[in-house]
Order: structure tokens, then sequence, then C-alpha cells
């Protein structure tokens, strides 16, 4: 249960208790950011969760076939500001998706939308991927004679 002091704000509040308060209230980071993988229109389409993000605090790259989307959200501070209680996480994250052979790398987009980047590759139609046939071994297990003594 949380208690919530409802004249805290009539209070003075000295610069010392200030920095107090917001490193007993900053979240943990260093947790990944949390996405959707989904296949849309011949599209492959990766949406990330990092509400309150700009585009300035993002940074989207491809490492040969890798995708690395970092994000950076700093907690609130200054002198006008009195964190009261905060249950976001702050800090950089980042998060690594290896992309298929079917991705276009090339034409890859990032457009920011609902709270987070929004990665859309076109998906190629080529694929090397075919059904290889499971034969039925026609050999005859060997029996062994049980009877005869190896121990002779």
């Amino acid at each position: 249960m949380t208690k919530i002091d409802p004249l805290r704000s009539l209070r003075p509040v000295t610069e010392e208790v200030l920095e107090e308060l917001v490193d007993r209230a900053t979240v943990p980071s260093g947790k990944p950011l949390a996405y959707d993988v989904y296949a849309s229109n011949h599209e492959l389409v990766i949406e990330f969760d990092v509400p309150g993000v700009t585009a300035e605090e993002m940074q989207v790259e491809v490492d040969d076939r890798t995708l690395v989307v970092t994000a950076t959200r700093e907690p609130r501070t200054g002198r006008a500001v009195d964190v009261i209680e905060t249950g976001r996480q702050h800090g950089t994250f980042t998060r690594r998706l290896f992309l298929g052979e079917r991705s276009d790398l090339a034409r890859l987009t990032a457009t920011l939308k609902h709270g987070g980047p929004s990665i859309t590759s076109p998906m190629t139609a080529e694929t090397n991927r075919r059904r290889i046939d499971i034969r039925v071994s026609t050999l005859v297990p060997v029996e062994t004679d049980a009877s005869v003594d190896t121990a002779a």
C-alpha cells in the first residue's frame, strides 16, 4: 500500500531532499524493450513499447542481419519538479533481434507511433525452404543368439 501525503506540496523541499527522493523513486533500468513481431501484407512488422520516449531518444540500426533498437528514458528532474512516485523504468534499454533471410534490409523503415517505434521490412518471396522426405530404413535388425556363451 502506497502512502500519499496531501500536504507535501505545501512544505518546502530542499535540493538535498529532492535528490534523495529521486534516487529512491527511480526504478532500476536494464530490462529489455517489450515487442511484438508479426507478418502483415508481405511485410515483417516489429512494434516496440517505449511510451514517453521521443524519436531523438531512440536509435534503430542494422548490424549484418541483427536489428538493434536502443531507447533512453530519463526521469523528470529540475527545480520545478517534485517526483512523488514513478513506476516506469528509466535508463537506456536495448533489444537485439535477428532478421531472417527473407527480410529486405535495404528497405527497412522505422515509424514512431502508439508509444514506440514500429519497424517494417518487406519480405522477399524467395526462400530456400523445402520439404525433405523421410525414408524408412529397409535394413533388417541383426538378431543375436542369447544362448551362445561368450565367456569361454
